[in-house]
């Protein structure tokens, strides 16, 4: 069929109810189309100078000839059709208040009207015109809101309609985890964001700024990359249970995934194990599964299941073959060269003047994509997966996290990752201040060798990690989170206000 064509299709063939296809699941997904026969199908439309609409297929009811519409798994079919007229406009108004999720349908706009149609035996072509019988139907106009180019700004009425849905869940989500912690007795706090030190890590780059004194004399001040200092103070000030929403800032970071500022949530419980908060995070991301099945780039994940446990010493056992505690006798200083041995073996490729952290990283790299689709992973008869917890890090890689009390070369630090993204990163924390200052002094020696630059320690941190209690605390990509919930692509598209384009299109990308 035409272009022209298709345009009639969507007055004269019965629509039982349109949605966005990241709500999709949440009313029956693929199921809900299981008794159609597909009787035709479209090429992309084109409408104005927007993008093209996406695949278009017409499918007929295999047991009375009712049609439905499915805009690229978009298409929700109520084969009981009963009392249509009673119910369509109720049903579609039901769905402002059904949660966060209902936020998402206002793509296509409703206009349910009777017309009698011929019934059309199965399998005939939409468009014959030998159907004599006629039975009542009822048709859509649909709306349909189209792509704007993204070339236009974010602020542009068109592309911001075209965001807003995911936005309003984005505030949704918020309120929802918000309940969640005040449910469990937590206090919501907010963390200043310009810091003496905006954190120690080899790999994470801050943006750096001047506090002007009266003087005019100039004290360097960072933009955190995450709230951690401040709020292990607020432990050590009598805490207990705290969480922030908190904007965080990083350099030579812009891609699907990265953004320059992002929103962080962290959140810690005192005198609680790593395990209370592994099972906040399983809250959390179930709150956001009212659509179960997330999508990302190919890789479906049923976030309302339970995740896997693995350990960092089990998957490199089971896909690499060596054990990654043998080069960890002395946590402090790793044996790098049998742990290239052990990789080069491996079949992962290992340069001359990489360290053990260096080596490590690259062997997580290769194995992640088998780890992602490892049948420990996958829900049995079914192409989803579940969530994963990669649990007990070397040490070596989780300077702020305690030793493991049963084998000290290993942290008390966990991951969560979905759909192959990391969420979340966790871990029981290091009150040592001693080990603490040596390990921090270790990622930044390591910093100025790789990138010739350090930041400075936060003496009042390490200070106050001292008069700490035990504790165990999280941080979460708040972001990545919303993404994976609403099927977006990248974070940007989840942010209110995202770094203008023309910036990023001078910033590195990730693929």
């Amino acid at each position: 069929m035409h272009e022209r064509e298709h345009a009639a299709v969507f007055e004269q063939v019965t629509v039982l109810n349109l949605f966005d296809e990241r709500a999709f699941d949440l009313f029956g997904g693929a199921e809900a189309l299981d008794d159609l026969d597909a009787v035709g199908d479209a090429s992309q439309l084109q409408v104005r100078h927007r993008r093209a609409l996406a695949r278009v297929d017409i499918f007929c009811l295999q047991d009375n000839g009712q049609f439905a519409v499915k805009i690229e798994h978009i298409a929700f079919a109520d084969r009981a059709c009963n009392n249509l007229s009673q119910r369509a406009s109720p049903f579609l108004e039901s769905l402002s208040q059904q949660g966060p999720l209902a936020r998402l349908t206002p793509r296509i706009s409703f206009n349910l009207m009777p017309v009698h149609t011929p019934t059309r035996p199965r399998g005939q072509p939409l468009h014959d015109k030998c159907c004599h019988s006629h039975h009542q139907f009822y048709s859509v106009r649909a709306q349909i809101m189209t792509v704007p180019d993204q070339n236009t700004p974010w602020w542009d009425p068109a592309r911001h309609q075209d965001r807003r849905g995911p936005l309003l869940f984005r505030n949704d989500a918020k309120a929802a985890i918000r309940a969640y912690f005040a449910a469990e007795g937590f206090t919501e706090v907010d963390t200043g964001c310009l810091q003496v030190s905006p954190g120690n890590e080899t790999h994470l780059h801050a943006f750096k700024t001047n506090l002007l004194g009266t003087d005019e004399r100039a004290q360097p001040l960072y933009l955190h990359t995450s709230p951690e200092f401040s709020c292990k103070k607020l432990l050590a000030a009598g805490e207990t249970k705290i969480f922030t929403f908190a904007p965080v800032f990083r350099n030579r970071e812009r891609g699907a995934l990265h953004h320059p500022e992002f929103t962080m949530l962290e959140w810690y419980r005192a005198n609680e194990p790593v395990e209370a908060i592994m099972t906040d995070c399983v809250r959390i991301v179930q709150l956001m599964a009212n659509a179960p099945k997330w999508n990302w780039r190919g890789t479906t994940c049923n976030a309302a299941s339970e995740p896997a446990r693995l350990t960092m010493r089990d998957v490199f056992q089971s896909h690499l073959g060596f054990d990654l505690g043998d080069s960890l006798a002395n946590p402090t200083t790793p044996d790098r060269d049998l742990m290239a041995t052990q990789a080069t073996n491996a079949g992962v490729r290992v340069s001359d003047d990489d360290i053990w952290s260096d080596i490590f990283s690259r062997c997580l790299l290769t194995i992640e994509p088998e780890i992602w689709n490892s049948d420990a992973v996958r829900e049995s008869k079914s192409d989803s997966f579940r969530p994963i917890f990669l649990e007990g890090y070397p040490a070596p890689e989780a300077p702020l996290a305690e030793p493991d009390d049963a084998d000290p070369r290993f942290a008390k630090r966990f991951e969560m990752f979905a759909c192959g993204i990391e969420l979340a990163n966790g871990y029981g924390e290091l009150t040592d201040a001693a080990l603490l200052r040596q390990r921090l002094e270790a990622e930044m020696d390591e910093k100025e060798r790789i990138y010739g630059e350090r930041y400075p320690l936060d003496e009042d941190f390490l200070a106050a990690s001292a008069a700490m209690p035990p504790a165990s605390g999280c941080a979460l990509g708040f972001d990545r989170l919303v993404m994976l919930a609403t099927r977006s692509d990248r974070i940007d598209q989840v942010l209110w206000t995202p770094m203008p384009d023309e910036l990023a299109a001078n910033t590195q990308t990730e693929t």
